[in-house]
Order: C-alpha cells, then structure tokens, then sequence
C-alpha cells in the first residue's frame, strides 16, 4: 500500500504557535524558500500583530532577559518583519526590505529574540538599523520598486 502525503501544505496549515511559525520561517529562509517564508511570517503577523502592539506599548524599555519571554507576540510578530526583510534583501527588493525594517523600528523596538548560540537575546531593531546601513546605497538603484503595490498585497490565511 502506497500513501502519498502533501507534506508541505499540511505543515503549512496545522501550525498556529507563534514560535513553531518563527521557527519554520527562519528555517525556510535558510533553504531560500521565500513561499515559505512569506506563508509562516503573514501568518504569525495576522494571528498575533494585535497582540504584539498592546505589549509594545506597555514597554518604556528592553524587558530584562528572565522575562523577555512574557512579550512573546511582540518578539515574534518583530522578528516576523525582520524575516520578511532579509527574505527582500535576498532577492534584491530594497524598498519592500526596507519598510519591513522600519517597520520593527516604529512599532516593535523593544523586540527581543532568543538566540541559543549566544545565550542569550538578541535586540531586533539594532539588527535591523544594521540592515539598513547595509542596504542604503541600493534603494536608488533598486530596479523592483515598480512591484511594490503587487508585493504588499497580504497573503490570504484560511
């Protein structure tokens, strides 16, 4: 008996944990899987941005590293637009990378993400203020910015 299993939609529909969906999209950039990507940050933005926003106004400051876990949405839904940012990076989309960025800056900047290589956490928007750097010279010259509108259409979760 053969079973034939759609493994990539299945995975893609069943997972709502905000981490499982950072963790899943980190891995797909990784493989360059920018659908992938794309699918599992959109998600984690439209299941938990609401969330992340009311924690982020409740911050004045970085919470300290034994509770930085408690601002769970706001790491994750910060972390979520940094991804979709490299994703833009990658592919040379400066401009879409860029709002992505700014974006933690404005709305997420005490996003904090734990990194197990260090120990520790890690400040989103300091990264993302580095991405920034790094692409300054390139948004310009960026020949997608006329796909703008196309690329920010949201993706559609059902």
């Amino acid at each position: 008996m053969l079973f034939v299993f759609n493994f990539s939609a299945a995975a893609y529909d069943n997972v709502t944990s905000s981490c499982d969906l950072m963790y899943r999209a980190a891995e797909c950039l990784k493989k360059k899987d920018y659908k992938g990507v794309k699918y599992y940050t959109q998600k984690c933005i439209s299941l938990y941005k609401a969330q992340a926003l009311q924690m982020s106004r409740k911050l004045k400051d970085f919470a300290p590293f034994e509770t930085a876990n408690l601002y769970w949405a706001l790491n994750d839904v910060a972390y979520a637009y940094y991804l979709q940012g490299e994703m833009y990076r990658e592919l040379g989309k400066y401009e879409l990378a860029r709002r992505k960025y700014e974006m933690v800056l404005k709305k997420f900047k005490y996003a904090q993400v734990y990194d197990p290589a260090i120990g520790g956490d890690w400040k989103v928007a300091e990264e993302c203020k580095k991405k920034l750097e790094l692409i300054k010279g390139k948004l310009n010259k960026s020949k997608n910015n006329k796909f703008i509108k196309k690329e920010l259409r949201p993706l559609k979760i059902q």
